[in-house]
């Protein structure tokens, strides 16, 4: 059973040594001691996470990790500069048409925020940078304390303690908040914290009064994980399957039935009546077009929605309980209505297509989604990795943490952290991106273990347990600490050994490359214009899309590719550098060219990389078009075909655009790769003018 200092009182009142004061002091010297332990993890979150500092804070200036943290930066400094708001097209993505981003605002916003704060409402460029590079870490550690008070409901203090130190040391935990990666991800978990935090508290309200003040807080929480990432939306699955079953676990129980749903109600229509004005007013609403990835009618539907299921759930239940007729009646006629204004809903914002949408981004049907790292399904390795070893016993974890939940309220709260763990454990298997949520329940789980183990020396200590293998004393106690502790260092090696990876490396590794890219791009082009003041740029610069928002945010240079992956309104454009990388006519390439007002081409090598046979793969194009495959005892070797040859990406690569008369190599990277014996660029830029041939 789980600590408990009424039980511990009882216990030492029998001993006539120690006194009332004597106890009440220990008591209070145990907090003073969880409170200091709980600040030193927070403080230690800090650190580890700020380990890159000398590759963040360079001579040149911040450079930041990641590809969608530079578009974040570009959106803060839009926020900063437009009075917190931030533009709906931006004319330097998907050029010429511009691109509607659909992030939320809200992290962005923040970030811009606190900046303004510290620069007295003109905050220099370096101090933006500055605050978007620390913030991350600072959220991290600031998840800290709150993963220890949800693991505290449930288990002693020093078990919630151990949950604390998981979630400072779990690696994806770290991966999504170290120095310099200013992503909204890390947000979304600070913010699932959060709600996880106040929607157990509203489920454990004793009283009306309670249940809507923690159902509000809770609203609030959901609404910050919405105005952050749209994939909050299985936050509120989550949230919402606990109650429905809450509901139906507690229907012999009145009272309590009512601050449930008075609870849930109000925890989603709070959420609902925070989020209308982002969700009524952005392009997506104006448009007509309800979207379930971008800030639209959709959630607040679903969000409405919700809170009128659970009212129409109690009616049903209160009409299949014996009472008065009438009013079981009333209750059955209730509910029947709000049902009936939820199928209405549905039908209006269409549920079923953006379900059908939903399903293809989690089930990776976009080609263009197969090849990002997050989008891969969580393996048995990065499991361990992520998780330590005991991700095998996790189901065995939770299944104890649920059954030794006592009283009616901490089984609401079991019911809710079982259905978060089983949403956020089918979305991670799918996609590895919700490994930083999953984060937050295996290192609530990790506590629950070392509670098991701590519980059980105690036990053979105190002589509960005997056996003839097994007998009370100091060997006995020893030898099953020593047992448990060598279990628990297995299970810990792999995020072990990646923690030592990233404690040696995170120092020296650099983005030199990118940053030399774009600042040639910045410093020896002609300017566009319209980077600040929203006007159309001139041209473009064509590069494969992970380069996309490096061109704009560091060179100031409008793309044509982006990160934004499997987004259907640059979907055509996302895919032009690989139709015009293996085409192998070159009038048709330079036809895409002039019709996306391209006047630079950055390539890179391809082949090695196995990066042309993705393009391939995305452009459903046939391998066997382009390499000549020949079967050996060691495998397949695939030789470059006469196409692929005269594609091209190889003529510029490798044959320096010879032939190409309208392109000119103006750039070759200092930084080189190995491409057979011979060290190549990194990357190369050429220009493209129509007007003027350039000499061959």
């Amino acid at each position: 059973m789980p600590f408990s200092l009424s039980g511990y009182r009882e216990r030492v009142m029998k001993r006539p040594t120690l006194t009332i004061t004597a106890i009440a002091l220990k008591a209070r010297l145990l907090r003073s001691a969880g409170s200091l332990a709980l600040i030193g993890l927070t403080l230690a979150a800090f650190w580890v996470r700020v380990r890159n500092w000398p590759m963040v804070f360079t001579a040149d200036g911040v450079h930041f990790l990641g590809n969608d943290t530079l578009y974040h930066m570009r959106r803060v400094f839009q926020a900063v500069n437009g009075g917190l708001a931030i533009p709906e097209l931006d004319l330097f993505l998907n050029y010429p048409a511009g691109l509607h981003p659909n992030w939320p605002p809200l992290f962005d916003q923040g970030i811009a925020a606190l900046a303004l704060l510290l620069g007295g409402g003109h905050p220099s460029g370096e101090l933006i940078e500055v605050v978007g590079a620390l913030t991350p870490p600072v959220l991290g550690a600031l998840t800290i304390p709150l993963l220890y008070h949800i693991a505290r409901r449930l288990m002693s203090r020093p078990a919630a303690l151990a949950a604390a130190a998981a979630g400072v040391l779990l690696p994806y935990a770290i991966q999504i908040s170290v120095l310099g990666r200013p992503d909204h991800h890390v947000a979304a978990v600070f913010g699932a914290a959060l709600l996880l935090l106040t929607s157990m508290q509203a489920m454990e309200a004793a009283t009306i009064r309670r249940a809507i003040r923690n159902g509000g807080l809770a609203g609030a929480a959901l609404f910050l994980c919405l105005g952050v990432w749209m994939g909050s939306l299985l936050m509120i699955v989550a949230t919402a399957a606990a109650f429905m079953i809450a509901l139906p676990a507690a229907h012999r129980d009145s009272p309590r039935r009512t601050r449930l749903t008075v609870a849930g109600a109000t925890l989603f229509a709070t959420a609902a009546l925070l989020f209308a004005p982002l969700g009524l007013t952005s392009h997506f609403a104006r448009s007509g077009m309800p979207a379930w990835d971008a800030p639209s009618p959709f959630h607040l539907f679903l969000l409405g929605g919700t809170a009128l299921a659970l009212v129409a759930c109690n009616g049903g239940l209160t009409a299949v309980r014996p009472g008065p007729s009438r009013r079981r009646l009333t209750a059955l006629g209730v509910s029947l209505l709000l049902l009936a204004l939820i199928a209405a809903g549905a039908i209006q914002v269409n549920m079923v297509a953006l379900l059908s949408e939903g399903s293809q981004w989690m089930l990776k049907q976009d080609p263009l989604l197969m090849r990002l790292v997050e989008s891969q399904p969580l393996t048995w390795q990065t499991a361990q990795e992520n998780f330590t070893r005991l991700i095998l016993l996790m189901p065995l974890l939770l299944g104890w943490t649920l059954w030794e939940q006592d009283g009616q309220q901490r089984r609401m709260t079991a019911i809710l952290l079982a259905c978060w763990s089983l949403a956020l454990a089918v979305a991670a298997l799918r996609q590895e991106r919700f490994s930083d949520l999953l984060s937050l329940i295996a290192a609530i789980l990790i506590g629950k273990a070392v509670e098991g183990a701590l519980r059980g020396v105690t036990r053979i200590w105190r002589g509960e347990v005997r056996t003839t293998m097994l007998q009370r004393g100091r060997l006995s106690t020893i030898a099953a600490a020593l047992l448990l502790l060598g279990g628990g260092v297995y299970a810990a090696l792999p995020p072990a050994r990646w923690l030592r990876g990233y404690w040696y490396s995170a120092p020296r590794l650099s983005r030199g490359p990118i940053y030399e890219l774009c600042h040639w791009l910045r410093d020896q082009t002609p300017d566009p214009g319209g980077y600040d003041d929203g006007r159309r740029p001139a041209y473009a610069v064509l590069a494969s899309w992970p380069y996309g928002h490096a061109i704009t945010y560091i060179g100031r240079r409008p793309n044509v590719a982006n990160p934004y992956v499997g987004w259907k309104e640059n979907r055509a454009a996302n895919l032009l550098p690989y139709r015009f990388y293996v085409s192998d006519d070159p009038e048709a390439a330079m036809a895409m060219l002039r019709a996306y007002g391209v006047r630079y081409v950055v390539v890179t090598e391809t082949l090695l990389s196995g990066h042309y046979a993705d393009m391939l793969q995305a452009l459903d194009l046939p391998h066997d078009g382009f390499f000549h495959t020949r079967e050996t005892s060691a495998g397949p070797i695939h030789r470059p075909s006469e196409r692929m040859r005269q594609s091209m990406v190889h003529r510029l690569y490798v044959e320096n655009g010879a032939g190409l008369a309208r392109f000119r190599l103006v750039y070759r990277s200092t930084a080189q790769t190995s491409v057979g014996p011979q060290k190549l660029p990194l990357f190369k830029i050429f220009e493209f003018r129509e007007d003027t041939p350039h000499d061959e």
